[in-house]
């Protein structure tokens, strides 16, 4: 039971991110392997993944400065994990990070 209630929560928190979101948010969870996870943001911002997922979210306000925008999300996404906490056990969101979103998203 806990375990669908943690899911309908995290669905319902991440459905309001976009792809760009989620791959900022499993960089800053370290789950995009080491080089990947301790790049600079003008770094990470060039990387193929990155670029794709740049031009198809449609949130974006300006495109000028994607090292900015990169601030910017990691903002909103500290927002919506917030939003999870005290609702669920934090340990259970962190320790299926990488089941949750490899069920769910395809970021091929």
């Amino acid at each position: 039971m806990w375990q669908s209630m943690v899911l309908t929560i995290v669905d319902l928190v991440f459905s309001k991110m976009s792809k760009l979101d989620v791959l900022i948010l499993l960089k800053a969870k370290g789950v995009l392997g080491e080089e990947m996870c301790h790049m600079e943001a003008c770094d990470f911002v060039i990387t193929p993944i990155f670029k794709r997922l740049f031009e198809e979210d449609t949130s974006i306000r300006s495109r000028e400065n994607p090292v900015k925008t990169v601030y910017s999300k990691t903002q909103k996404i500290d927002k919506f994990m917030a939003e999870m906490n005290g609702k669920i056990n934090m340990v259970d969101v962190d320790g299926c990070l990488v089941r949750y979103f490899a069920e769910r998203l395809d970021l091929k």
